[in-house]
């Protein structure tokens, strides 16, 4: 796939190159064009070196032979007729747009200020364009030179079966919003040097080639408030430099590859995220964080490999604001030697998450690189379940003791922490005491919880406040409650 990228980004930015330089008002013509000779476009790729994630090419390298029916094509346009800017190529199926506006059979477009919006209403997309004539390369959706908004009103489909498809293909960001669904079978949606961004709608993109993924983005994936499924083949599902889900819930799936890979950090908050690979990695991250946050998250690998492999930090967080409570899960094959269910270079939870499977289990940094889960035997385990550690049941209430004046004018007078609190129910943990307010001849201490009344205490009513601490453990949260006592001289 990576040298697959490199080519689609080189013949993305030939297109571009020949539209800059053509007259002003000229187009371009596509293998699919009707009464026009197909425009002949080659690119000659000089020492291409693999591109990092924020790399960008230099046009330099291409040598672009324009082909003499350009001028020709640009006689077509009416002199009236609002071109497209040069250098911005958009198709829609096999449909070439050369105007700011236009429409076909269940979409419109409109042109503005370098961004295209194509409303998909209830369409249907079966043509393709031909991008590249030497390898066959075709995209359903197509655009170069411009950000793309793509919006969705009712259900509309893309599809195609050919090895050499992508479903939609751009150089730039890409935006897909609405209320409507997209169903897209393919070669996947591919941002090929921008962002994509999901928000509101509905997406279904199946990989049924080996070229594409299910999403690609050369930056930032951002999922807001959507429902996506994405179903890569032998490459990976979701991939990104970086990626925010929120509100959202996601299915990636695919045989080899990557459930969801960023090079940065994953984000996910308020969300339900399934990532399931046969051979593969379920979440990975090369370098950066994972950072849950009320959202249940759930990473397998089937076969081989880990299902939840982070080299940053993984960071749960429970805010209980969400829809969700906050819950990882991980899980490899028992078969898996060097696999894992649940690794991260750092681990940070606050000490409010626990191990509930297996049963008995702990996070525990094995060597200075990364943090792992083992059962209660020692042993690494294969399937893990991280969620909130259970609440204290700690529960206290305030009672009156009473202290003889005869008695306490020879010595202190020493009262059992029972006779001060009633315990209505006992904390989880290690219990500490501490005095928070009253008479300075009242002290508490902080092991026993025994309440000390010194000599020299005139009679009276002495209200004394206690906070009491549970401090928990593997399972059960630290929990304090302060209540007030009452001693009477």
């Amino acid at each position: 796939m990576k040298t697959m990228k490199s080519r689609l980004l080189a013949i993305l930015m030939a297109v571009t190159m020949v539209f800059a330089m053509a007259p002003l008002t000229a187009g371009i013509a596509f293998a699919d064009d009707e009464n026009v000779d197909p425009a002949r476009v080659e690119v000659t790729e000089t020492d291409l070196q693999e591109p990092a994630f924020d790399q960008t090419f230099d046009q330099d390298q291409f040598e672009i032979d324009v082909p003499e029916d350009v001028s020709q094509a640009a006689q077509t346009i009416e002199p009236r007729t609002k071109a497209m800017p040069e250098g911005c190529v958009l198709f829609v199926g096999s449909k070439k747009i050369t105007k700011t506006s236009a429409k076909g059979k269940g979409w419109t477009f409109t042109y503005k200020n370098g961004t295209g919006t194509l409303t998909l209403n209830k369409a249907t997309i079966k043509g393709s364009c031909l991008f590249d004539e030497e390898e066959n390369y075709r995209a359903g959706i197509l655009a170069v030179g411009m950000k793309l908004k793509i919006v969705l009103k009712g259900k509309n489909r893309i599809q195609n079966n050919g090895e050499r498809y992508l479903t939609i293909l751009t150089d730039r960001n890409l935006t897909i919003s609405g209320k409507g669904t997209l169903y897209a079978k393919g070669g996947g949606i591919i941002s090929d040097g921008g962002n994509i961004t999901i928000s509101n709608a509905t997406i279904n993109s199946q990989v049924i080639n080996n070229l594409g993924y299910g999403l690609f983005a050369d930056k930032k994936i951002t999922i807001k408030k959507a429902k996506v499924t994405a179903k890569g083949n032998t490459n990976g599902a979701i991939r990104a430099s970086e990626c925010s889900i929120s509100g959202s819930k996601i299915s990636a799936s695919c045989n080899s590859g990557e459930g969801i890979y960023c090079y940065n950090s994953i984000v996910i908050s308020n969300s339900k995220v399934t990532a399931k690979v046969d051979y593969g990695y379920g979440i990975y991250t090369d370098e950066g964080d994972l950072i849950v946050r009320d959202s249940d998250v759930t990473g397998i690998s089937v076969i081989e490999a880990s299902g939840v492999a982070i080299n940053g930090t993984l960071q749960l967080v429970k805010t209980s604001k969400g829809k969700y409570i906050t819950r990882l899960e991980g899980s490899c094959s028992e078969d898996a030697y060097y696999a894992y269910a649940v690794y991260a270079k750092r681990y940070d939870d606050g000490n409010k998450f626990r191990v509930v499977t297996p049963e008995g289990g702990y996070v525990e940094k094995i060597d200075p690189d990364f943090y792992d889960v083992f059962d209660k035997d020692g042993n690494l385990a294969k399937h893990v379940v991280i969620a909130p550690k259970k609440a204290n049941p700690l529960s206290i209430k305030g009672k009156t003791a009473t202290v003889k004046y005869s008695k306490l004018k020879t010595e202190d007078q020493v009262l059992p922490i029972t006779s001060v609190i009633k315990f209505v129910k006992k904390g989880k943990g290690d219990i500490l005491y501490s005095k928070t307010s009253g008479n300075e001849n009242i002290t508490v201490g902080e092991v026993t919880g025994n309440v000390t009344v010194k000599t020299g205490l005139k009679k009276g009513t002495y209200k004394v406040k206690i906070k009491v601490t549970a401090a928990g453990n593997a399972t059960y949260l630290t929990k304090s409650r302060t209540v007030t006592a009452t001693v009477i001289v």
